[in-house]
């Protein structure tokens, strides 16, 4: 499971580990300690479900903004899953996240995401607005760029091809 805006700090991570859920659960977190209660993102692996040995790999890519985590699976493959939580105070640093994770990722030399999950808090067409307006193109082009290191693309509008759906209505 992967989430985002958790605003975990490392002492909460450890005693929800040291709790019944922690059990359970393997958790991977990131926070910004310049901003605390603003980002944050986690991955939680079930020890039941999913391989949470020292094998897991996990990469923090920009602190409370963007983690890799990579799991072992049965077949001798391996799960890598990237979730992002970009900033959405304006599309400057909405295009510098996303340039910044594109140059660290490359440096780190991680491997290629199997899926990428979070808010990207950036619209690729106007068509994918409920109010159908067009983001900064540099912030479009920074996020078309990371991607394309990978060849991804959206798995719901690559399902759903005519279908138009919100899962955020704009009143304004």
């Amino acid at each position: 499971m992967a989430i985002q805006e958790t605003h975990l700090s490392q002492i909460q991570t450890d005693e929800i580990q040291d709790s019944w859920y922690g059990k359970r659960l393997k958790i991977i977190s990131t926070i910004d300690p310049d901003h605390p209660n603003a980002a944050g993102v986690a991955v939680a692996l079930n020890y039941d479900l999913v391989n949470t040995g020292p094998e897991v790999q996990s990469h923090i890519i920009i602190r409370g903004r963007a983690l890799c985590v990579s799991v072992p699976r049965h077949d001798n493959q391996t799960l890598t899953t990237l979730v992002v939580y970009p900033p959405n105070d304006n599309m400057t640093n909405l295009a510098s996240f996303y340039n910044d994770l594109t140059a660290k990722w490359l440096e780190l030399n991680l491997p290629v995401p199997d899926l990428i999950v979070g808010d990207h808090n950036v619209c690729e067409e106007p068509c994918d607005q409920s109010n159908n307006c067009e983001d900064q193109l540099d912030a479009i082009h920074a996020l078309v760029r990371f991607k394309s290191m990978f060849c991804m693309k959206d798995g719901w509008c690559a399902a759903n091809p005519t279908e138009q759906q919100y899962t955020y209505t704009h009143h304004g």
